[in-house]
């Protein structure tokens, strides 16, 4: 449109800037995805979901004394076959046994327990293990044979692990964060210069006039219909 109307030097910045965010964007986004490799990378090495599974059991009595279910036979449901530990996908791991003990433990209290591990390899796995204090249990230096309990709560982790996989999970959302309002950025140029190109090629129209008509003239064969056109440009 910019080109249609004349303007070349707006449509080089409107385009030119296009590219550029798409360019960042595209840059940002990469990166992101490569730090998101590295935490899970991380994540897969130092966290373990036997590990946290062994600790709960270990402090079940203290985490909710109500329990009517004893550490050894929630035990005999998430590892059917008795064999942890074992490395990720935690194959070992009956999931929806696991989560079953978690829910019980959080009824009726305020105990740190308030959510459920999600599925091995889902986005709000790796997201949760670096967000609750609940998780960080299952982290390779939480010291997890150490009672860790204040009024039956976990109490904040010392695990290095844990808060430098935050850190690490942090860095990955802001690249994700700056190509998002890159895109964003790029969204409301594309806008912008869809309606400066309306408003220039429609200037452009009105300042143009064409006109047809037919007229019947004389000619050796009699009078012939001619058509004839007019264009005019006002400055």
């Amino acid at each position: 449109g910019e080109v249609y109307a004349g303007s070349y030097l707006k449509a080089a910045l409107f385009f030119g800037a296009e590219a550029a965010m798409w360019g960042i964007a595209l840059s940002y986004d990469k990166q992101g995805g490569d730090l998101t490799d590295e935490y899970k990378q991380y994540a897969n090495l130092y966290w373990s979901a036997t590990r946290y599974t062994d600790w709960t059991l270990s402090h079940l009595g203290s985490l909710n004394p109500d329990l009517t279910t004893y550490a050894n036979d929630y035990r005999d449901l998430i590892y059917p076959d008795d064999a942890p530990p074992c490395d990720p996908p935690f194959s070992c791991v009956d999931w929806q046994e696991l989560n079953t003990m978690e829910r019980d433990i959080a009824n009726g209290r305020l105990n740190g327990y308030t959510h459920t591990l999600p599925y091995y390899g889902e986005q709000q796995y790796y997201e949760l293990i670096g967000k609750y204090e609940q998780f960080s249990r299952g982290w390779d230096d939480s010291g997890v044979l150490n009672p860790e309990l204040e009024n039956n709560v976990p109490i904040r982790s010392t695990s290095s692990r844990f808060f430098e996989y935050a850190k690490m999970r942090a860095r990955a959302n802001d690249k994700y964060d700056v190509a998002s309002t890159v895109v964003s950025l790029a969204v409301v140029n594309h806008v912008l210069s869809a309606i400066d190109a309306f408003w220039s090629v429609s200037k452009l129209n009105k300042a143009m006039h064409a006109s047809m008509r037919v007229k019947m003239e004389r000619s050796p064969f009699g009078s012939v219909p001619v058509t004839t056109a007019n264009f005019r440009y006002d400055f």
